[in-house]
């Protein structure tokens, strides 16, 4: 009869399976590669967003709507300034050449008063000098009567109805003896004044000829300062879409606050310039 026990049998059993289980080896003295613990924490930072950056994207497509934004409005600006220069412009070249009518047209009253007064004159002293000859009476020249149908009638007929209150005042003050003037044009700035009215209204419109041509020059500056606003805004998204690209964060920084100060530099420029209105 054997004296082996039920637990000596057990463990018997139980070797012959544990020896056809491997012991557990490190992976060093396997030859597995370890991985490097430095570059494992740069993968992770690869991948892990950094919330700095985010921010400055973030910041940096805000900067990029609002530059996009305005330079949209400023273009426009500059459209309707450059439009309303054109149209300025227009109006005074118009305003200029009827101005210049009607100084010709003045000038030509002047000339056609000034000649039609010499023959009227020359014509008068005929008639004195013919009557003195025969023994008539002189005509008076501060009584003088234009219907009476003579030569100097005549001309006494054609001058011009601005022009007959000028001479019948002449020769009722005396005539060549008037102490007012010598003829009707003296003093030429009131004979302008009444006889010719277009000189006036030739220098109302040369007036608004300059007038027009000033606004002009200024809503021709008014479209310049919205291009040169457009440019800095160009700019802006230039310096903010390479700050976007940068690897270095100094220079990063330096792209993206240099946008936003070029920024802030065309909203004072716009507030300051004149908006044009938009139907």
């Amino acid at each position: 009869m054997s004296d082996e026990r039920p637990e000596d049998a057990a463990q018997a059993a139980q070797q012959p399976e544990d020896a056809g289980r491997k012991s557990p080896v490190p992976a060093e003295a396997a030859g597995a590669p370890v991985p490097d613990e430095h570059l494992v924490n740069r993968i992770v930072e690869k991948i892990t967003p950094d919330s700095r950056l985010t921010k400055i994207e973030l910041l940096t497509a805000v900067i990029l709507a609002v530059a996009g934004v305005l330079t949209a409005w400023t273009a426009l600006q500059s459209a309707k300034w450059s439009g309303e220069q054109a149209i300025h412009f227009s109006e005074a070249g118009a305003n200029r050449t009827e101005s210049t009518r009607f100084d010709n047209r003045a000038t030509s009253l002047i000339l056609l008063d000034s000649q039609t007064f010499l023959q009227w004159g020359q014509a008068l002293q005929q008639e004195a000098l013919a009557a003195e000859a025969t023994g008539e009476t002189t005509p008076d020249p501060t009584v003088y009567d234009p219907a009476d149908p003579s030569l100097s009638g005549y001309f006494f007929s054609l001058f011009r109805e601005d022009f007959q209150p000028r001479v019948a005042s002449w020769l009722e003050g005396g005539g060549p003896e008037n102490p007012k003037g010598s003829s009707p044009f003296d003093p030429f700035e009131d004979y302008v004044a009444q006889s010719v009215p277009q000189v006036a209204e030739s220098g109302r419109l040369a007036a608004v000829a300059d007038e027009k041509a000033q606004l002009a020059l200024d809503d021709n500056q008014n479209s310049d300062n919205y291009v040169v606003t457009v440019v800095i805004l160009a700019s802006v998204m230039l310096f903010a879409g390479v700050s976007s690209k940068m690897k270095s964060r100094i220079n990063q920084n330096v792209m993206f606050f240099l946008a936003l100060g070029m920024l802030a530099w065309a909203i004072v420029r716009l507030t300051t310039l004149p908006i044009h209105a938009i139907p």
